[in-house]
């Protein structure tokens, strides 16, 4: 693979930033997937995990909005100790997660017809 300079190249366009936006825009989809393995994760697990998989740090600001996005929807459910919060799947959400996992292929290949 052969590797460009950067410097004419507009910061929005990075791969650097490319790859925060789509980690960023995908955050739900990671999230859900992660807590079908774990019983539960609170909103620095997920910065924790972020960080690990994908080297990319992402702000307490972004994962707990995200957070209160899928547990609008119904898919999580938040019980604070008082000190922080832990997020488990609901029934909806195992569903979700169910969805998410048997699309893998489909999901790859929407990002694939970005090239074509």
């Amino acid at each position: 693979m052969t590797k460009t300079s950067n410097a004419n190249i507009p910061a929005d366009y990075t791969l650097k930033e490319i790859r925060s936006r789509i980690i960023k825009e995908l955050l739900n989809l990671i999230i859900i997937l992660e807590m079908e393995k774990r019983e539960s994760l609170s909103g620095y697990d997920i910065i924790d995990l972020v960080k690990e998989k994908f080297d990319e740090t992402i702000s307490p600001g972004t994962a707990y909005s995200t957070l209160y996005a899928i547990e609008r929807k119904g898919l999580i459910y938040g019980e604070s100790d008082g000190r922080k919060t832990l997020y488990t799947l609901t029934e909806k959400g195992k569903a979700a997660a169910s969805v998410i996992r048997t699309s893998q292929k489909e999901i790859a290949g929407i990002c694939l017809k970005i090239y074509k």
